[in-house]
């Protein structure tokens, strides 16, 4: 894939997996070149060449910057990016939203209604978790939607019930802790008899209580951070499937990562929702996903390594799909207080941490070098190709240990691509409401 960012008023740069034909393409250009350091692997070009860059990577460019940030163009409203939407009575709960989140809640209404599912993808920080609240009143008080599943990290469960829904609205709702069986099936049972709104639980009590949450026949499901269950096989992500095809009115799913990037992440998404527009993985694979070959000694093998006919992709999507980043709302966001920027030494133990990680990356490493030279042998193309991807996992690792650091808000140090081992940078930014 390839995610294009904004460095600064002149400099471009490019975040992509390993490939020739990436290769060979930069090096046309007359301005680019590779960074390769413990911070970052990326390719650097200057803005002058932007144009240049769109027509030889045509079809294949996700943004990370919005394209008229770098372009210096005037950003389109919503309401022409996102046409014919109806507008809504929407609820009265303990916030008066932005006007671009009155805009989702009533996207994500109008989807609900017309297309049976919406995903929302806005950034970090433009409030996903509000949005779907207001959403999940509305239905109450107009569909009779009642009963409403949560599903969310272990950790975030009672975040979700003491910053979302009690902060924001009047439902009622019940944290489902990871109990014994028999006390969940109790819990279960008063819930059902009960007019307790919400159940919030995490994802892996799928694989326990399957059949009692079929039984309970949701009016609404809020599954947050998506992506981490969608994957394109896998137990709790079949199980939440048939949760949705046959007990589910009204399913809503969120994700502040861009799932543009990984289209298999994609199409594991709408699988999920039983949406079928995405054909079936093997056309979809072929059509979307760009692989290419690596040679070994003794064997070629397949690998994934971007994204192809992304524009038609977007479009086939788009009906269900909603998405700013920050820079979008910018003019909306409430006043941003200076950031502090607070600079700081990493102690023994932290170094100790850093460096065990180093060592077990190395030995991993190691490890998969040797079971690929085995394999080769072989001549298993699957196993190949899945050990290239641990052995990046395991790097990334590694370079996870030598850049421990930790950012929030948009200000980067100047040093941010070579930020020392035992430094640890921390931003803070408040705003007023």
């Amino acid at each position: 894939m390839l995610v294009v960012k904004k460095l600064n008023n002149e400099k471009i740069g490019v975040f992509c997996n390993y490939s020739d034909s990436y290769i060979r393409r930069f090096h046309e250009m007359e301005t680019a070149y590779f960074v390769n350091n413990d911070s970052v692997k990326l390719w650097v070009f200057n803005i002058k060449e932007f144009k240049v860059f769109e027509e030889k990577f045509k079809g294949e460019i996700l943004y990370s910057t919005p394209r008229f940030a770098i372009t210096g163009a005037e950003p389109e409203s919503f309401s022409s990016l996102y046409k014919n939407i109806k507008q809504y009575n929407i609820p009265h709960l303990n916030l008066e939203p932005f006007d671009y989140q009155k805009f989702g809640i009533n996207f994500m209404i109008d989807r609900l209604y017309n297309k049976g599912f919406v995903l929302n993808s806005d950034d970090v920080g433009l409030g996903k978790t509000a949005q779907s609240l207001f959403v999940a009143k509305y239905l109450q008080e107009n569909e009779k939607a009642e009963k409403i599943l949560v599903v969310c990290k272990k950790d975030l469960k009672t975040q979700w019930k003491e910053e979302g829904i009690e902060k924001f609205t009047d439902l009622s709702s019940i944290v489902l802790k990871s109990l014994t069986k028999e006390k969940r099936k109790e819990i279960y049972k008063e819930y059902l008899k009960t007019n307790t709104n919400i159940l919030i639980i995490n994802y892996e009590l799928i694989l326990f209580d399957f059949e009692e949450l079929k039984k309970m026949k949701f009016d609404t499901i809020i599954i947050d951070e998506v992506h981490k269950i969608a994957q394109r096989t896998g137990e709790k992500k079949k199980l939440f499937k048939k949760l949705i095809k046959e007990s589910v009115r009204f399913p809503i799913f969120l994700t502040g990562t861009p799932v543009q990037s990984k289209p298999e992440d994609l199409f594991a998404i709408f699988d999920l929702a039983n949406m079928k527009i995405l054909g079936k993985w093997k056309e979809f694979n072929k059509k979307y996903i760009r692989e290419e070959y690596r040679r070994t000694k003794n064997r070629n093998y397949k690998v994934k390594v971007g994204i192809k006919n992304i524009d038609e992709l977007q479009r086939i999507i788009k009906p269900f799909l909603i998405r700013r980043t920050v820079l979008e709302v910018d003019k909306e966001m409430p006043e941003i207080l200076p950031p502090k920027i607070m600079k700081s030494h990493l102690d023994a133990t932290q170094i100790e941490i850093s460096n065990t990680i180093d060592e077990i990356s190395k030995k991993l490493i190691k490890e998969i070098d040797s079971l690929e030279k085995r394999y080769e042998d072989k001549k298993n193309n699957d196993v190949l190709a899945e050990l290239e991807q641990k052995k990046g996992m395991a790097k990334g690792l590694m370079s996870t240990s030598k850049f421990m650091k930790f950012i929030i808000g948009k200000n980067i140090p100047d040093d941010y691509f070579c930020s020392p081992k035992t430094t640890c940078y921390v931003f803070t930014k408040d705003f007023k409401r």
